[in-house]
């Protein structure tokens, strides 16, 4: 049974899917992870950037998923840095991340709920089955961005560039998208119960 579609939300009436995800142990897993102090942030966005700089972006992701984890791959790449992986791993609620390059990081099922990524380089990268509730991506580029299975329930993307995002069985519960270029996001299954736009 299809839903209602919502004007500009491409796909946004087609109902959801099943997930193979097992968000609960995604999410257990990533609260059990320390979370990273400024230093180690900071450290880690030095060797991404090397990354990027040696080639680090003509590589590509390749999706996979063991026992209901997301356990992904990138595909060609650097040879020297070190990509922004922190796959199932935990931000305080207050780390800031704005203005940070972070294009073809993989944060998939991390834990950043009010996250700070304003005005963040955020393209290309996997934010599937994440927990960002009530993250902050004003202003931010997120171009081609993977959030399938995410959990954004109020998070804001006001004059965000999502171009291309895949939104598939996420969850955008009161998600602000007030001036978002969604053209070409696909919202698949997603749920967007009082969205702003």
């Amino acid at each position: 049974m299809k839903r209602k579609y919502i004007e500009g939300f491409d796909q946004s009436d087609i109902p959801p899917r099943d997930s193979e995800m097992n968000s609960p142990l995604i999410r257990n897993m990533a609260m059990a992870a320390p979370a990273f102090t400024n230093t180690q942030i900071q450290e880690m966005l030095a060797a991404h950037a090397e990354f990027i700089n040696d080639g680090g972006s003509a590589g590509r992701f390749e999706r996979l998923q063991v026992a209901g984890l997301p356990m992904n791959i990138y595909i060609g790449g650097a040879q020297s840095g070190k990509q922004f992986e922190v796959r199932m791993k935990n931000f305080a609620p207050d780390t800031n991340l704005e203005q940070a390059q972070l294009t073809h990081s993989d944060f998939a099922g991390a834990l950043a709920e009010e996250v700070n990524f304003q005005g963040a380089k955020l393209d290309h990268s996997l934010m599937t089955d994440s927990f960002l509730a009530g993250a902050n991506f004003d202003e931010a580029s997120a171009i081609g961005v993977d959030f399938t299975g995410a959990d954004l329930t109020g998070a804001s993307f006001v004059n965000t560039d999502l171009r291309n995002a895949d939104f598939e069985i996420c969850n955008c519960t009161g998600v602000d998208f007030s001036g978002a270029n969604i053209e070409g996001a696909s919202f698949k299954g997603c749920n967007l119960d009082g969205i702003r736009r």
